[in-house]
């Protein structure tokens, strides 16, 4: 579908920024109803979030999309999930498994 493909094009270039239906809509020249099925395809993926937010567009606060990143563990540098426990050491985030294996590592003696 190349609405999909435009959307994903559009907000993986202005990851955090959030667009409600009308202007996701308006900026990419199409139906509201097909933004709606858009809209649908990106929430089931784990990087699109659909929340209530300011849109960064007309700045209502409604229900919007857009493009969230994973945050990488400092350590292995897998994702954080939504529900995954994590450490923030020194401005880097962590999982906490992670962690205790630095934090265990720096108190072995060399």
């Amino acid at each position: 579908m190349l609405a999909m493909t435009e959307a994903i094009r559009l907000l993986e270039g202005r990851p955090r920024e959030f667009y409600c239906d009308a202007c996701l809509a308006a900026a990419l020249g199409i139906a509201r109803p097909v933004v709606q099925d858009v809209v649908a395809g990106l929430v089931g993926r784990t990087d699109f979030r659909r929340v209530i937010e300011r849109c960064d567009r007309c700045t209502r606060v409604t229900v919007a999309v857009g493009f969230v990143p994973p945050v990488k563990c400092a350590q292995c540098a897998w994702p954080i999930g939504d529900h995954d426990s994590f450490v923030a050491d020194a401005g880097d985030l962590m999982h906490y498994h992670c962690w205790r294996i630095l934090e265990s590592s720096a108190r072995l003696p060399s």
